[in-house]
């Protein structure tokens, strides 16, 4: 058990001894052990909060064991002198009630008139072993009931943005800008620049040449006539023959 552990282990046997301890406050046991389960869930506790992953139930239940064994010794270590301090009390209010009953048996006079040092020991040892017993029985169950309420809960995920609906992407147009009015000129600017001018003639623009006329269209030309194969020559006559001397 490393260092981490062993602080919450001793935190909570001192929360279950000195509650066990106290004459009036150790009334508290009397209910299911309230003082010892409280023991084991403060440990359980403690455990949790140095860790980030959730406790497990066996490492509660071990943590509460151990809480209750040390609350049994340190319930010895702190019943020893408050006993010591509150024997002489103890010892005159069992004589008041012994001197106010007649009748108590002889027996359980001496009883009482033995009781001191050794008989507070005593007393002191028997409620040790039962602080054990219960320390280990209830200081479990407190380790395992912290365990379960002291577990972290699952981190959340992020919500998700809400659903935008997307921009339109035509914009109306603008008004039109109504054109300025003209400005009239200044009676100083008008004595300083004379009478006004008639506007000038604006010079005359260059017409452009009339397009040229346009040609007729071609005449289709006839079709070809085949040629006709040129004439042969007229046969030539043979020479006449002389005759035979």
């Amino acid at each position: 058990m490393n260092q981490s552990q062993l602080q919450p282990v001793i935190f909570g046997g001192l929360f279950i001894g000195v509650l066990s301890g106290l004459p009036i406050i150790s009334v508290g046991n009397l209910c299911c052990c309230l003082w010892i389960v409280g023991g084991g869930m403060l440990t359980a506790y403690l455990l949790q909060r140095d860790r980030a992953e959730p406790l497990a139930l066996g490492e509660g239940a071990i943590g509460g064991l151990l809480a209750g064994v040390a609350g049994s010794v340190v319930y010895v270590a702190v019943s020893i002198p408050i006993g010591i301090v509150t024997a002489p009390f103890q010892r005159r209010m069992m004589e008041f009630f012994m001197n106010s009953g007649g009748d108590v048996p002889p027996e359980v006079r001496e009883m009482f008139e033995s009781f001191g040092t050794e008989g507070m020991i005593v007393s002191v040892a028997v409620y040790f072993v039962l602080y054990l017993i219960a320390g280990v029985i209830f200081g479990t169950l407190g380790g395992m009931f912290g365990a379960l309420i002291f577990r972290p809960s699952p981190p959340q995920a992020p919500p998700s943005p809400p659903h935008m609906p997307p921009s339109p992407s035509w914009t109306p147009p603008s008004p039109p800008v109504p054109p300025s009015p003209p400005v009239p000129p200044s009676p100083t600017s008008q004595l300083e620049s004379g009478p006004p001018r008639p506007p000038a003639a604006a010079p005359p623009q260059a017409q452009a040449p009339p397009p040229p006329p346009e040609a007729p269209p071609a005449s289709p030309s006839p079709p070809s006539t085949p040629e006709a194969p040129p004439a042969s020559p007229p046969p030539v006559p043979p020479p006449p023959r002389e005759p035979n001397a």
